[in-house]
Order: C-alpha cells, then structure tokens, then sequence
C-alpha cells in the first residue's frame, strides 16, 4: 500500500474511533434534547399541553385549508374545592379531568391545560361540529361527581368555543374562544358560541340567561 493511501486509511479509522466513541453522547444528547423540547410545550401537572403548545399546534392547524373548531373551558369555583380538599386535592381533580380529556376520540386533535383550571380542546371540524362537542364535554364535566381526597366534587363549569375563519391567527382563535367562555361564566355557567357580532347571544344549556354585548372594539391581540 502506497504511504498516500496507508495515511488514509488511517485517517479513517481514527475518524470511526471517534464517532464511535462519540455515538452514545449524542445519543444522551438528542435524548436531552426531545425531553426538553417535550417539557416546553407540555404541563408538569397533567402532561396535557400547555400554551406554547396548543399555539404551535394551532398554527400548523390554521396553515391548513380544513376548519378547526377551539373549546376553552374552567371550572366555576373551583376555588372552594381546593379549600376543601388543599391544593393537593385540587391538583388531584385536575389530573382527573385532563384524564378524561386525553381519552377524547375523533375529531379531538389535542387537549391543552392553559393554567389553573383553564382547559382547551382543538377539534377538526365546522361551527356545528365543535359546538355539538363543547356541549358533550360540558355533560361530561358536569354530569357525574368527582372523587377527591375522600370528599365528593360536584363540577360546573363555563365553556366556550370557536371555529376558525379565514385570515384568523392561532392567537385570535383562543383570544375568540375566551371571550365565549366569559360570555358563558357571565351567564352562569353553560355552553356559549362566539358569533363575532354584538348582538344579543343565547347561552345554550341556559336559555333563560343571555350574554352581554361585546363591545366593537374588542379584538384579539396579535399573533406574535
């Protein structure tokens, strides 16, 4: 073998014993790197997705031509149940409703714990679609009682949902479907749509209640 080629040779081995040796950290590297990536757009307390990760997913949903519908919903006073139960109970409570959330079959895309007792639903589908959905999951929530601590929590809550328009961001669908939510909450409690018109919106589930006129101005904040 000619000396050009035996320093090759070489050269590639010693170019393989690195890698080699370096294989494994990469590994731990890229495993580091997935589970860092994971807890970012993901809540410790539930494993649902948190904020930053219903807007990147609502982002690549709005990229598409297909219209996806957003439920956003909280629980009314919950307040009480952690002074009831401690907040050990209450975190037990929402661990239980993210449970029931992720075990939603199609058209669920993604189940989402902004905060708190703040929860979101992303489905495929139209306007009719999500709204026959939210009002499914709000006789979910409110239907049977919830075990806690030794104690029995009856569960009311406010939601709200949207479907997307053309033009809308991810930020403006969740912004819309907060508005609905309060519309809800102001209502008492029960299933309200966002409409985007300031007229006078019947809250389903409460058709004794109707919501408050949104103002003109009352806008999404931009979707940065």
């Amino acid at each position: 073998m000619s000396p050009t080629l035996s320093h090759l040779a070489a050269g590639l081995c010693g170019i393989l014993a690195a890698l080699a040796l370096l294989g494994p950290h990469l590994h731990r590297l890229r495993r580091r790197w997935a589970a860092a990536e994971h807890d970012a757009t993901h809540d410790a307390l539930t494993g649902l997705a948190n904020r930053r990760g219903v807007l990147a997913h609502l982002r690549e949903a709005t990229r598409r031509t297909d219209q996806v519908g957003v439920i956003l919903f909280d629980l009314d006073k919950f307040k009480a149940v952690n002074d009831t139960c401690t907040h050990a109970g209450g975190d037990a409570l929402l661990r239980q409703i993210a449970r029931l959330l992720r075990a939603l079959p199609a058209p669920v895309r993604l189940a989402a714990r902004l905060g708190g007792d703040e929860f979101v639903i992303v489905v495929d589908g139209d306007a009719d679609t999500t709204g026959a959905l939210a009002h499914e999951i709000w006789v979910l929530l409110t239907g049977a009682p919830f075990t806690v601590a030794g104690h029995t929590v009856d569960i009311a809550a406010s939601v709200g949902h949207v479907s997307s328009r053309l033009g809308w961001t991810a930020r403006t669908l969740l912004h819309h479907a907060d508005l609905a939510m309060y519309d809800a909450k102001k209502a008492g409690g029960g299933v309200a749509a966002y409409h985007g018109v300031p007229a006078q919106r019947e809250v389903v589930d409460r058709p004794a209640q109707r919501c408050r006129d949104r103002r003109p101005d009352d806008v999404a904040p931009p979707d940065t």
